[in-house]
């Protein structure tokens, strides 16, 4: 069962989402049309991963600690949301009262942690030791002292991606060239 919905309203340029573990919740991250504002929207499904049964539960501003929010996610147990960000290119990490509840987040207690470059994506491996994140032209990995904490990463692992090269045709896109190396 497909669905289709817009984010348009709350986030004007969405650029991260996540689930809980059950699919009843979903939670989009974005900037608006200016560039200056980020959120992010909670949103309640009535059918698990059905997001044409999405129906928005709040839209938190988070602008006075990031304003160029790239994507978001959540510790193993959803006590913590994690979001990254260009504007201090970083992780803000926010508790939650209540497991995979943003709507019990306080935004100005946020604990800042600085990665550097221009962050675009991120993730973790699943006992959260260890977080990896996407830059412009290359992927780092940080090993975590604690569980989904970066403020405990160690110094990064970094694979170098370059001279990458692609054709669009006819909305496909496909790698010419693709050349890696660790450092």
């Amino acid at each position: 069962n497909e669905g289709n919905f817009s984010v348009t309203y709350e986030n004007k340029t969405a650029t991260g989402v996540a689930f809980n573990p059950l699919g009843t919740k979903m939670y989009v991250v974005g900037i608006d049309v200016s560039g200056s504002n980020a959120s992010i929207a909670q949103y309640s499904l009535s059918e698990p991963f059905n997001v044409s049964t999405s129906v928005l539960d709040q839209n938190i501003d988070i602008s006075s600690e990031e304003t160029k929010a790239q994507g978001i996610k959540f510790n193993a147990n959803g006590s913590k949301v994690l979001v990254l960000g260009t504007e201090g290119d970083g992780v803000d990490v926010w508790d939650l009262t209540t497991p995979y509840d943003v709507t019990t987040l306080t935004v100005a207690n946020t604990t800042h942690t600085s990665i550097g470059g221009n962050p675009r994506g991120f993730d973790f491996s699943n006992d959260g030791k260890k977080m990896f994140v996407l830059q412009l032209a290359e992927l780092q990995e940080y090993q975590l002292s604690t569980a989904f904490d970066p403020s405990t990463k160690g110094t990064a692992k970094t694979l170098s991606i370059t001279a990458i090269s692609r054709s669009i045709t006819q909305g496909s896109v496909s790698y010419t060239h693709l050349r890696a190396h660790e450092t």
